[in-house]
Parts: structure tokens; sequence; C-alpha cells
């Protein structure tokens, strides 16, 4: 059998649900969705193949077409990768030797692509690593805080990071889904192409294994750059509740955030077209009216006026659409200028739990990781969960 059969095969066998014979895995694997909902990838190795799952000697010629490149894309039935077509929902590529590069970021040496849509107008990819978590980890913090914070900050980002996707990892029921997080900020951003410097690695392997727990219960530990002032419920956001709930908390340690106050202008065109491309098709717009919750300044709503019929569009779904990176939080007011619409707010995401620049400030002045993660997650312990 050749070496790279054998290579596969192994490593199908620890991972993507079906179990390694000889032993269990020392800590959880986690599919980070690397790339999602795409229009077509980008695969590099010296070399690689691709196959639909599960691979085994007789789905795989004994010696199959090798490639250096290739681009992969989506059809209703299947997948051209470059000229080859394959039938499926899922096919694995993986690299016989080395590193696999996927949009030209180095990952392992295996990738599952995952198909959606029927149709050529809505057929996309999705392209999912598997890893332990601990390997995990070293990424996420590496791409939510600098390496510079103090020692205590970077642990406690650790087990809030860790204590989050250990909560997702339990919320998902349905072993049909194909990846339990996104590497962006819809969950938790993760660089795979980042070697963690020697300060980011000490915080994972020093919380190797601790979660925030309450009851009995991991804790889904949100996170966030800057509250600007006050952190804010998962209810009010996002209308859901959890075993513990997080609860509101002034904070007074972001104000040296670059974040904790903001504007931003958008001339009416830019909004319209912004809009636009998130498939709501707005003639002129006369007015933006943000629909404060009844305490506090955050956002559940915002209003447009327009030539047409008036709608309203929920606060997070409206920040997207302008850009997260723009409008910073949901904290802010609106109110039209000679030069369109300016928004002016406080803080940066979402503002549920742990405020990161708050904890900087926290770690800067001798708090614990520990002290930490109790003023913002209130009630909970910290305790081994593997």
């Amino acid at each position: 059998m050749p070496r790279y059969m054998i290579l596969i095969m192994l490593t199908i066998a620890g991972g993507w649900g079906i179990p390694a014979h000889g032993g269990s895995a020392p800590q959880p694997q986690i599919r980070v969705a690397l790339v999602h909902n795409a229009t077509g990838i980008t695969l590099k190795a010296a070399p690689f193949f691709c196959s639909p799952p599960p691979l085994s000697t007789v789905d795989q010629p004994d010696d199959p077409r090798l490639i250096q490149q290739a681009h992969v894309t989506p059809t209703p039935a299947g997948f051209l990768v470059n000229d080859n077509f394959f039938t499926g929902t899922h096919l694995l590529c993986a690299a016989t030797t080395g590193t696999l590069f996927l949009n030209n970021l180095p990952i392992t040496t295996m990738v599952l692509v995952v198909r959606s849509g029927e149709t050529p107008a809505n057929a996309r990819l999705t392209a999912i690593e598997e890893i332990p978590i601990e390997r995990y980890l070293l990424g996420v913090i590496a791409g939510e805080m600098q390496a510079g914070w103090p020692a205590a900050t970077l642990q406690a980002q650790a087990i809030a990071a860790r204590s989050y996707v250990m909560a997702r990892l339990e919320e998902q029921t349905d072993a049909r889904a194909p990846y339990d997080v996104l590497a962006t900020v819809e969950d938790q951003v993760y660089r795979p192409d980042f070697t963690p410097p020697a300060a980011i690695a000490a915080a994972v392997h020093a919380t190797h294994g601790t979660v925030l727990m309450h009851q009995h219960h991991i804790v889904k530990s949100y996170f966030h750059s800057c509250c600007g002032g006050t952190t804010v419920s998962p209810t009010t956001i996002w209308g859901t509740s959890a075993a513990h709930e997080l609860r509101t908390v002034r904070d007074p340690y972001c104000r040296r955030s670059p974040h904790y106050e903001w504007s931003l202008q958008l001339t009416e065109e830019d909004l319209e077209s912004r809009l636009d491309a998130a498939g709501y098709i707005v003639s002129r717009i006369h007015g933006v009216t943000a629909m404060p919750v009844p305490y506090g300044g955050r956002v559940t709503d915002v209003r447009l006026q327009t030539e047409g019929e008036p709608f309203s569009i929920n606060s997070n779904t409206f920040r997207k659409i302008v850009g997260y990176d723009q409008l910073k939080s949901t904290w802010f007011t609106v109110r039209h200028t000679r030069h369109g619409w300016l928004f002016r707010g406080r803080g940066f995401g979402h503002g549920a739990g742990l405020c990161q620049w708050g904890a900087k400030t926290m770690g800067d002045r001798g708090r614990s990781a520990e002290q930490i993660l109790s003023f913002y997650y209130p009630g909970t312990t910290i305790e081994k969960h593997y």
C-alpha cells in the first residue's frame, strides 16, 4: 500500500468522528470552519489529492492523480478540482507529505470541504480543519490578544476561549453539522498561520484543560474587545439564555481602549449600497432611527425610512451589513448631517462577558486571572475539565 494511503487512513481514523484504535485522544477535537460559504477555494501542497470520504483502498486508486495546486469550486452536484469532477456534498483533500495550504494559509495535512446549495447561483463551499482544542487555542489567543499584554490577562482569555468552545461542543447535538465553530468574530478569531510567541503558549499551557463552570455546566463565556463601560447579557443581544446567564457588569477598567468612544460617517450612497449588497433593495433613505433597549444605550433594532415601505433591521445584523470593524458595537446613536449619516458609539464588539481591554487594565494592576474572570463572570468557578 502506498505511503500516502497509510498516512491518510490513519489520519481519518483519528478524526472526523471516527474513533481511533489503541486509546483515546488526550483532549477534545474541534472542527473549525476556516472558510465559510465561499464560491471557491485554493489548495496547494507538495503534493496532495482529493477524494470523497471515507478514503479507503477501494475508493482510492493505487496511483492517484497528485496535484500541486488546485482551485476548488462547487457545482449543484459536486465539486470541480481544476478540471476533475467529484460528485457528492463532502470532499477530503490531503497532502501526501508536509503541509496543506488553504488560500495560502498553512493548515494541517487535511481539510474537509463541504458543499451547500442546489443551484449554480447559490452553491457554496465551507472548508473545515479538525485539530486538538489546545492547538486551536494557540491560534485563538494569537487572533484575540496581543502577546505583550499581562500574563494574567492572557490566562483569563485562554480559559474564557476554552470554555466558550467546550460549551459549543456541548451544544452541538446534531452529529451531521459539519463544523463546531467559525474562525471569525462570529465565534472566535482563529489564526492557523500564526506561530504563537512564548507568552501566548505559556498562557495556554498554564491553563491546560481548565474551564469556567456554574452548577456543573460549562459556561458559554462570551468575550469582546471593549464594553464601553458596561457589559450586557446575551439575552439582551441575541434573546438567548443559558444555564448560567451572564449578568451586566459596570466596568471602570476599559477607558484606555482606543475603541472606548468612536464615530463613523457614512454617505447616503454608501449606506444604501451596503444595504443593497446584503439583499435589502432600498430606495432613497430618508431616516435612520436607532431603537434603544429600555435601559442603557445599546440598540436593539435600526428603523429605516425610505421612499418605499419603512422597515427595521436587527442591530447585530445591521452591524454585519455596515462592517463589524466600522460600526464597532450596538451602543450608538445616529443622526443625519450634510455629509450623510453620523454614528457615534462606545465599545467594540457585542459587549457580553469578558471585556478584553478591561482585562488588560486589571492585569496591569496586578489582578490574577481568577480575579479577572470572577469580575466578568460572577458566580462561576474555574475547574479542570481534562
